[in-house]
């Protein structure tokens, strides 16, 4: 049962009428590439998938899952210190209202970037327990935390450990230090998005990224690497994106999955296709660069894939 989790199960369901069990579900670990979990029913041989939304809710947190014991009031913020081991930083509102980097003139952080955190901070959720007492915080990365948050505001100071990331997921491990807490949860990927941030980070607009995170593109001569006249991008957002084309007489159909959006020429508002159904067909930018995509075939009302 050990390739499965479930020797060492991530939660057990016993359902009870009156003095009787009637359900005692085993929870194991995640299926491969999927959110699915493998359960078993105790005391049976037979080990089963559980499908996405029910693995999801048999592992959800039931209990209490506000992270702060008074609320946190997001417009009560006076400044907020990131204790990276590494490039550490302050934000701190000034008499105006508006935030700065202490001792970092140069940058200027985004107003709504610094209250989307603020507001993340605040509404801050558990999104499970992992170990309810007595944790060994090494384990977790806590101990050195890798992130210490401290906020303070104008009647005290919170404080945040935030430690590794939970599996391959990007979901962290964190914890309140507290003498009579020692506790560690999970905060969703959502809020560590909002909440993980560098002192460059709050400069830019709410969603935007980092250029190291940004989707590689080669732009040169508006050629990607697969050799067409439209940048190839590795985002899984890009590779979702088709151009649409209408060839002569056809109905629209769409280039999958090579073309990719981005280039400036496919703006341009010249542009001819040709090709008839079921043969090749290709596309030329109407830009001074002149250049073609490559020829596509199979484009028959055979592959549904191709067709709107």
């Amino acid at each position: 049962m050990k390739s499965y989790g479930l020797d060492k199960p991530e939660a057990r369901w016993k359902l009870t009428a009156g003095d009787q069990e009637v359900l005692n579900l085993v929870i194991g670990g995640r299926e491969k590439g999927s959110e699915r979990r493998y359960a078993q029913l105790a005391g049976k041989d037979i080990v089963f998938l559980l499908d996405p939304k029910l693995s999801a809710r048999a592992l959800a947190e039931f209990r209490a899952r506000t992270v702060w014991p008074m609320p946190l009031d997001a417009f009560q913020v006076d400044s907020v210190h990131y204790g990276y081991a590494k490039n550490p930083f302050v934000l701190r509102k000034t008499e105006t209202g508006a935030w700065e980097v202490e001792g970092k003139m140069d940058l200027k952080p985004n107003t709504a970037t610094v209250n989307e955190t603020l507001a993340a901070l605040a509404g801050l959720k558990v999104s499970h327990y992992v170990v309810d007492k007595g944790a060994d915080f090494k384990l977790f990365g806590l101990e050195p935390p890798e992130l210490v948050i401290e906020i303070t505001t104008r009647t005290g100071k919170r404080t945040l450990h935030i430690g590794r990331a939970e599996g391959d997921s990007k979901r962290l491990y964190a914890r309140i230090p507290d003498k009579d807490r020692s506790d560690v949860f999970v905060i969703d990927e959502a809020d560590a998005a909002k909440i993980l941030r560098d002192a460059a980070a709050f400069t830019k607009a709410p969603g935007a990224t980092n250029a190291a995170d940004s989707p590689a593109t080669d732009a040169r001569n508006c050629s990607g690497p697969s050799g067409i006249g439209i940048p190839q991008t590795v985002s899984s957002q890009a590779r979702r994106r088709s151009l649409q084309l209408r060839r002569f007489g056809y109905s629209s159909l769409y280039l999958w999955p090579r073309a990719r959006a981005g280039c400036p020429c496919w703006n341009s508002p010249s542009r001819s296709y040709g090709g008839s159904a079921g043969g090749p067909a290709s596309a030329t930018c109407g830009s001074s660069a002149g250049h073609a995509a490559e020829s596509y075939s199979g484009f028959g009302e055979q592959d549904p894939y191709q067709r709107l």
